[in-house]
């Protein structure tokens, strides 16, 4: 066989061989990018889902309940007030409960364990419950602090500010103050949800980081 033929012979087969690894490099490098993808879909719609549900409770809770007392205030006798006291416990209990649980929400559970940096979608998925979190928590203190300043009113009708069927004007300042020992509960409970949510996104070499919290 001429020399330039054996030549010939052994350069197609090592570009064949070398086309060989690329594609199998390729194949495997897109199955692992495939796996990621569906692991980081697969953990937002789980996370989704949860935050749904923690959203339509919270509405539920708000319209049955918060709304309602909040209408009947103008109305309130002493013998109703120990029953709008109880219902307000309850609406507290209930948006505390939600708080914890908003706590176990953990976005950097869409993160691929084991991987040095986040993939362009999985940066995005974080970053939207992120902000679905985070604005839930801002609602449901909203609404704690109405009840906290519920709690001040019924404290204060319940001392004697009962007066002709009705509530008389209430000092605000009064009033808020017979919430500040549940207000502190608030904040330490919303403050373990929101040490989840930095504001900004770690840098490339801070991921292992982020990715405990």
């Amino acid at each position: 066989m001429p020399p330039s033929q054996t030549t010939a012979i052994i350069f197609s087969a090592t570009v064949a061989t070398t086309a060989l690894c690329l594609l199998t490099y390729y194949l495997v490098q897109n199955d692992k990018l495939t796996k990621r993808r569906n692991h980081a879909r697969a953990q937002e719609r789980a996370l989704s889902k949860s935050l749904l549900k923690i959203k339509s409770e919270h509405n539920h809770i708000v319209e049955s309940e918060l709304q309602t007392l909040e209408s009947t205030l103008s109305s309130l006798t002493t013998r109703s007030g120990d029953a709008h006291h109880r219902r307000l416990l309850f609406v507290d209990d209930v948006l505390l409960r939600l708080l914890e649980r908003l706590d176990g929400i953990r976005p950097a559970s869409i993160y691929a364990e084991g991987e040095q940096e986040p993939t362009e979608l999985e940066t995005e998925l974080v970053n939207k419950i992120k902000r679905r979190k985070r604005a839930l928590i801002d609602g449901i203190q909203k609404h704690l602090k109405r009840v906290d300043h519920l709690r001040g009113v019924l404290a204060q009708a319940k001392g004697g500010s009962v007066e002709n069927g009705g509530i008389k004007e209430l000092d605000v300042e009064s009033a808020n103050a017979a919430g500040q020992a549940n207000a502190l509960i608030v904040k330490e409970t919303a403050t373990k949800a929101l040490e989840t949510l930095p504001q900004v996104l770690p840098k490339p070499d801070q991921n292992d980081a982020a990715k405990e919290k």
